[in-house]
């Protein structure tokens, strides 16, 4: 009798990838960082730009990559096939993480923090209200027949609110 709610397999799939992320954002239209498979990098990337394992959640993997040196020591020292080289994408405008609900009766339900980050994770969130994330949370879900939630992480860059991340949210059993 136990009730199981969580993310749909592909918006997981693709969710638990960040380059497929970015992949899936690009395709659909949707504001996107350029990304490249740490495998495939050859300098298709303005300084500074981001070095970050493919999954996984929390920034603790993430490598600032400020000029050619740094480039050079982490191909060096890392196995580049679980990385993803990023555009990087300035905090100045907030950080966000939102959480996206879609029900098997297709109501979308959002909400959005903005928060601060210390050590790679959320330290501090304040609940707001924006329109234009609000579009884009929704037009994610429908994009991606979103049956379950997901926490979406994103930054306002140009003006514009860009996912870097999504992923699938714990597991929720309701008796």
């Amino acid at each position: 009798g136990a009730v199981i709610i969580m993310a749909n397999y592909d918006a997981r799939n693709i969710g638990f990838d960040k380059l497929l992320t970015s992949i899936f954002l690009e395709n659909n239209g949707l504001p996107f960082p350029h990304t490249i498979n740490g495998k495939q990098f050859s300098n298709q990337l303005e300084y500074p730009f981001i070095l970050k394992s493919k999954s996984g959640s929390g920034g603790k993997s993430n490598i600032l990559i400020e000029n050619e040196g740094d480039l050079i020591y982490y191909q060096n020292k890392l196995d580049l096939s679980g990385y993803i080289f990023q555009e990087y994408l300035s905090g100045i405008k907030g950080e966000y993480t939102c959480g996206v609900f879609r029900g098997r009766n297709e109501e979308i339900r959002t909400i959005i923090f903005k928060r601060k980050l210390m050590g790679g994770f959320s330290s501090y969130g304040e609940l707001i209200e924006n329109n234009q994330i609000n579009d884009l949370l929704i037009q994610l879900a429908k994009l991606l027949k979103l049956n379950g939630s997901i926490n979406v992480q994103l930054r306002i860059h140009n003006n514009e609110p860009i996912i870097f991340k999504y992923q699938k949210k714990d597991v929720g059993i309701f008796i």
